[in-house]
């Protein structure tokens, strides 16, 4: 979507805020002014705020529960990803801890919009105004010509600052009563929403300091258990085998690679394991679970090349043809074959394991991600999403 300019977009918003508050029965949807900004009511469908910051900057943020794309990804996407210093960091770190439904931010340097990036095609669902509150005022109107006359004015007259009593109550004029109650337009009340958000004439623009520079120590907000195990996988993926001696070969793994050859149609088999103890289910391949048999083959080749103090390998692939065979293991982290980009709940259960068993020097260093706590505290930056990295949608 093309973003207007954020005077466009006040505009508009701050029209609908004074809409809202001069006619009784659009209290509950529009814009309410808050904290320095215009943030739209949430009626089931998402929000989205807009507020100016010093220097004649401004930020867009918000989330459309239909639109937004960019949520439930794997691994986690950073919005903030390269932002100016001159952002409000802590109220946006602030803002992402209190609403975790936010998946759009967009920032206005004075003169061009910019955003995070985001993966090709993907949708932030990005949106200043859902027409609830321009929609809803219509239906109420008795004359529905001079509703929309009444609105395009007040927008107009928030455009040049000239928002006065006159616009307001024209609001009411195309009303009737039942529409109004006993209420009536709250004139008084829409003229000082008016005044605050600086659409009167002679009236300042509300808006919040410029911040100062990315916090150090910044973290993103996870939404899912599933985007914790993404993470995890991030770190093992951007990891390195270490320097291990090459198991012998023995029986289990002969069976093992008679198994591929003689019934895996394509002669390869590519697995990581879960370590769930109902049979069929410990190990698990980019196309889900794999036979209770081929399982128990492959459980009896794993153990037969463990090492108590180096540990066992967590994925693996055989290819088998008639000539030739090639066995590959990995120990310490996810290899490029290996495509799924989380893993069950059970699979991270069982790495805890198997490092806990494996003498220290044998332990990578993403081991100590295993032991934190990403929905509480948050997602390292470095390991969320960036142009390069593969991403998956949880939904």
């Amino acid at each position: 979507m093309s973003l207007p300019h954020p005077e466009e977009i006040w505009a508009e918003v701050a029209a609908m805020a004074i809409a809202s508050t001069a006619i009784p029965k659009l209290h509950n949807v529009g814009f309410a002014l808050d904290q320095g900004g215009l943030w739209m009511r949430d009626i089931g469908d998402g929000w989205c705020n807009i507020t100016w910051i010093d220097g004649g900057r401004a930020v867009l943020c918000g989330c459309h529960n239909d639109s937004s794309q960019t949520r439930y990804q794997v691994p986690p996407i950073d919005l903030l990803a390269g932002g100016p210093d001159w952002l409000p960091w802590e109220w946006l770190v602030g803002l992402m801890n209190e609403t975790p439904m936010l998946t759009f931010v967009h920032w206005w340097d004075g003169s061009s919009w910019s955003q995070a990036p985001t993966p090709d095609g993907m949708e932030d669902g990005v949106f200043y105004n859902d027409s609830t509150t321009e929609n809803v005022y219509w239906d109420l109107a008795d004359d529905y010509d001079k509703a929309v006359t009444a609105l395009e004015n007040l927008v107009s007259a928030a455009r040049t600052r000239a928002v006065d009593r006159s616009v307001i109550e024209a609001l009411a004029a195309p009303l009737g009563a039942e529409a109004l109650s006993e209420e009536g337009c709250d004139v008084r009340a829409a003229l000082d929403i008016a005044d605050r958000t600086g659409v009167t004439p002679g009236s300042t623009r509300p808006g919040i300091p410029a911040g100062h520079g990315e916090p150090a120590d910044r973290r993103v907000h996870v939404l899912d258990p599933s985007q914790v195990s993404g993470l995890i996988t991030t770190a093992m993926r951007a990891s390195a085998e270490l320097d291990r001696p090459e198991p012998d070969a023995g029986p289990a793994l002969e069976r093992a690679v008679a198994w591929v050859r003689d019934r895996c149609p394509d002669g390869t088999v590519t697995v990581a394991y879960v370590g769930y103890d109902r049979p069929g289910f410990t190990f698990i391949s980019p196309g889900g679970w794999l036979d209770k048999d081929l399982s128990e083959v492959l459980d009896a080749w794993r153990q037969e090349g463990a090492d108590p103090r180096t540990g066992h390998w967590t994925h693996a692939r055989i290819r088998a043809t008639a000539d030739t065979t090639t066995v590959e293991r990995a120990y310490d982290h996810v290899p490029a074959w290996w495509q799924p980009a989380y893993m069950p709940d059970a699979q991270v259960a069982a790495l805890r394991t198997e490092m806990a068993r494996r003498d220290a020097q044998w332990r990578p260093g993403w081991v100590r991600l295993l032991d934190e706590d990403f929905e509480q505290d948050g997602a390292p930056t470095e390991l969320c999403w960036r142009p390069g990295r593969t991403v998956e949608s949880l939904g």
